[in-house]
């Protein structure tokens, strides 16, 4: 593939995973209907968490970790699919930072496309290496939903799945441009010394030629092994 092609498959993948990735980070009570996870009619996001059925329905507010329901007739029910504790849920921070991560690589990502940033290897080294925390955000933040959400994950964490499937393609193309750019760097700078370096080839006369060869020829064989020029050779002038 050409190096167009692969910045345009950079592109187009981190520009999905960006979408994939705010989807989750936008679930309930943000935005109602739109779960990581459901369970006796409670359903649960990132920020929080809003019950569906019964005399208390509401939502609660937005924080980092669910806090645990005021109404008693919810707290009766109120618990996580996976039976595990609440002060757990604080690890659900890292949506919102892998969020930021895929972010600022897709904006670094869309630069590749101007071609002094695109050519500049210590830019495309630190995009290649921001994509390796990135993928390891988005990775975490899956294994955080199946720890807490597991066996009811709606598909909205799935998404967060499939973003890390892109990204670690991305990483493994971004590392590909990296060595393109050292490539065409390194090409630039030898063409650029081989034209400062360039001498001018001539062609002696005739007469100069013959001139050469009867110097030679005055000196001991060894002398006139190591001169002996070719008359038919062109030779090159400083």
């Amino acid at each position: 593939m050409s190096r167009f092609s692969l910045m345009m498959s950079v592109a187009i993948l981190m520009t999905i995973s960006l979408v994939f990735h705010i989807i989750p980070n936008i679930t309930t009570p943000v935005i109602d209907h739109l779960m990581l996870s459901q369970l006796d009619g409670i359903q649960f996001g990132v920020f929080g968490w809003c019950n569906t059925k019964g005399h208390s329905m509401g939502c609660s507010g937005l924080s980092i970790g669910y806090r645990y329901p005021q109404s008693s007739l919810l707290a009766l029910k109120f618990r996580l699919p996976s039976g595990i504790r609440y002060s757990v849920t604080r690890l659900l921070v890292v949506h919102p930072i892998a969020l930021v991560f895929v972010f600022v690589l897709w904006l670094m990502s869309l630069c590749l496309f101007i071609e002094k940033l695109g050519t500049s290897t210590s830019y495309t080294l630190g995009v290649a290496l921001l994509s390796l925390p990135t993928f390891l955000m988005s990775l975490l933040a899956f294994l955080v939903d199946l720890l807490l959400f597991v066996p009811t994950v709606c598909w909205p964490a799935w998404m967060v799945l499939i973003v890390t499937i892109f990204i670690a393609i991305c990483c493994s193309i971004l590392w590909s441009l990296r060595r393109s750019a050292i490539m065409i760097n390194y090409e630039a700078l030898y063409s650029t010394g081989d034209q400062d370096n360039q001498v001018e080839m001539v062609s002696l006369p005739d007469a100069q030629k013959q001139k050469l060869i009867d110097m030679n020829e005055t000196h001991d064989s060894d002398w006139n092994s190591s001169l002996m020029l070719e008359p038919e050779l062109t030779y090159r002038v400083p």
